[in-house]
């Protein structure tokens, strides 16, 4: 009952699912109707989602990244400044994006390049390390 009355307990708890890898619509609707009450709350999301993105697990990594996927939808200038953040976060991974990552995160980039194509070139260099470090099938 108490997560009904406190928004910042409802919020934690949600950042623990998608830690592990789970992803309800509805909590994803929850957390689009805080950043609509609390604008100011929409860096420290994408802080969150970023870190847990940089976690070497592929449930994790993609609850995060359809999340912030969702952010980018309503608030693309607010991730298109954190995108040097967000690929820092993906750059401390251990191992490299599998296929199953790099959907959501060209998705992301995809977003956020038809408004802020500046943004990209940032961003590329960062990218095309990272499929250095990635297996063979998503270089090729």
């Amino acid at each position: 009952m108490t997560l009904l009355h406190d928004p910042q307990k409802k919020v934690e708890s949600i950042f623990r699912e998608i830690e592990k890898g789970i992803t309800h619509e509805g909590d994803t609707s929850y957390l689009m109707e805080i950043l609509g009450n609390q604008p100011s709350m929409v860096h420290e999301f994408i802080l969150s989602l970023s870190s847990i993105m940089s976690m070497d697990d592929p449930k994790s990594f993609n609850s995060a990244c359809l999340v912030l996927n969702r952010i980018a939808e309503e608030y693309p200038d607010e991730v298109s400044e954190s995108l040097e953040k967000i690929m820092e976060y993906l750059s401390e991974r251990e191992k490299g994006l599998t296929d199953y990552e790099w959907i959501p995160v060209l998705e992301l980039f995809t977003r956020i390049n038809e408004q802020h194509p500046e943004s990209m070139r940032t961003t590329v260099p960062s990218l095309l390390e990272a499929l250095g470090d990635s297996n063979r099938t998503v270089r090729e």
